[in-house]
């Protein structure tokens, strides 16, 4: 995570299908994905609906993502490409 983190970036649109399909997998709700990542459930509902959302929250989707689904998910793979 470090290394994607510079603060550079401004916001950042992210998939928000594959982000909620991977929370589905995981048998997460916005709720609980949102304590694991230490954000509020309207960061994680705003980023599952397509919204920009900073780069730092995408950094804390990805680690959480991968703590629960005990698989390597980088902040990179939920970034869509533009």
């Amino acid at each position: 995570m470090a290394d994607f983190v510079d603060g550079n970036a401004g916001p950042m649109q992210i998939s928000g299908g594959k982000l909620k399909s991977l929370r589905l997998k995981a048998g997460l709700s916005q709720s609980k994905f949102a304590r694991l990542a230490d954000l509020d459930r309207g960061t994680v509902e705003k980023a599952e609906s397509g919204r920009s959302v900073s780069e730092l929250t995408v950094a804390k989707l990805a680690r959480a993502l991968s703590m629960s689904l005990e698989s390597d998910i980088t902040a990179e793979e939920l970034i869509l490409d533009v």
